[in-house]
């Protein structure tokens, strides 16, 4: 449950990264899961707190961590942010670009083994 002051539902975040501490105060948060699903979560939808923390490079690499207690809650929006992908129905004209492209890559080389192994 999102906490309640000055009339508003926030969020309280606390990003820590090296060394120092900033706390802050989100009334509206845009989450976006690796499938492509956007969550848009404001008002009572969203969690009373989140720690982000970032830390020393790994291999050069940044390394950060987002703390925040799993949740269901929050709609989908398609359009809550423009140009990032939406989770949409399976197959897309995509998607079955793709796969006959596979197939006849697949079949070329079938029928290249199949010449190669002729002429020997």
């Amino acid at each position: 449950m999102a906490l309640f002051a000055d009339g508003k539902h926030f969020c309280k975040v606390v990003w820590m990264e090296g060394g120092r501490v900033i706390v802050r105060r989100l009334y509206q948060l845009t989450i976006q899961q690796p499938s492509g699903l956007v969550y848009h979560l404001t008002g009572k939808d969203l969690p009373d707190g989140m720690i982000i923390q970032t830390g020393p490079t790994m291999g050069g690499k940044p390394q950060a961590d987002v703390l925040m207690s799993q949740r269901t809650g929050g709609q989908r929006t398609e359009d809550a942010i423009r140009g990032f992908p939406i989770h949409r129905p399976w197959p897309q004209p995509r998607d079955l670009m793709h796969l006959g492209g596979a197939v006849a890559l697949l079949g070329m080389i079938r029928l290249f083994v199949a010449f190669a192994s002729y002429s020997q």
